[in-house]
């Protein structure tokens, strides 16, 4: 079972947190962050056979009826990719790709050709002999500076330089690792808003478990549906209910879900 030694006390206390969490696991409805939720760090070069709880997901999402969904900054072709065979509810790019069912098709709020004043701005100042790789995801565009200080400043001026290009238009994510310039205007908080009107989600409970200390809108969310903000790994976040060391500590949550829900089905999850 849940090793609460490992959570220490947020808001509420832990007690009441932790009942409110495991109270009526039927009118749950799941969200988990991808990188440093599910996986220690970035899933790029995961494999559903090694870090990411592919299977445990499975039941999870079979047992809740499908009210599971991932929330990722990465394509959700990416995540599609990492999850194989499994397919669930989500949203991509920090919001802008939603799919509020796990059968049903990607909306995407912009198209890639809006950001190509961003492309033409990193081309023609080439990122990568600053030392920084440039990853096009379509509706957004990552330089990696792998934490390296220097590259880290480099890539912080492009990314201003970028917003400068049309400040209502673009917003810059800053990262330990990369700054990702994309839309403004779309968040995980947003996605979560739209993916609870789906049929499997509605009128459901929020949990949402999300890496502590990034900042965002989705702890808030969950709370403002009356459910439950889970902050994973290091780092402050005062939206946060419950806090949890790791992965492996969201991973025992699933199972202790999965046990919950078996039990009030009589065994049979």
């Amino acid at each position: 079972m849940m090793k609460t030694s490992a959570l220490p006390i947020l808001r509420p206390s832990l007690k009441e947190a932790l009942t409110a969490l495991f109270t009526d696991p039927r009118e749950k409805a799941f969200f988990f962050a991808l990188d440093g939720v599910l996986v220690p760090g970035p899933c790029a070069g995961a494999s559903p056979s090694s870090e990411v709880p592919v299977a445990l997901l499975a039941d999870l999402e079979r047992a809740s009826g499908g009210a599971v969904a991932i929330l990722s900054g990465e394509p959700l072709d990416a995540v599609d990719r990492v999850l194989a065979p499994l397919r669930l509810a989500g949203c991509g790019l920090g919001g802008l790709e939603i799919r509020p069912h796990a059968d049903g098709p990607c909306v995407r709020r912009r198209i890639a050709a809006d950001l190509d004043p961003v492309r033409r701005l990193f081309g023609s100042v080439t990122a990568q002999d600053h030392g920084l790789r440039v990853i096009d995801g379509g509706l957004a565009l990552t330089l990696c500076h792998e934490g390296d200080p220097e590259r880290a400043a480099v890539a912080k001026t492009f990314a201003h330089d970028a917003l400068a290009l049309a400040p209502a238009a673009y917003r810059a994510d800053f990262d330990d690792d990369a700054t990702r310039v994309t839309f403004a205007g779309a968040s995980m908080g947003s996605a979560i808003c739209r993916i609870m009107e789906d049929d499997r989600f509605v009128e459901r409970i929020p949990v949402v478990f999300g890496p502590a200390g990034r900042g965002g809108d989705y702890l808030a969310v969950a709370q403002y549906f009356g459910g439950t903000a889970v902050a994973v790994g290091a780092g402050e976040d005062r939206d946060a209910d419950i806090r949890l060391d790791g992965p492996r500590d969201v991973h025992w949550i699933i199972r202790d879900f999965l046990a919950q829900l078996e039990i009030e089905s009589g065994g049979v999850p």
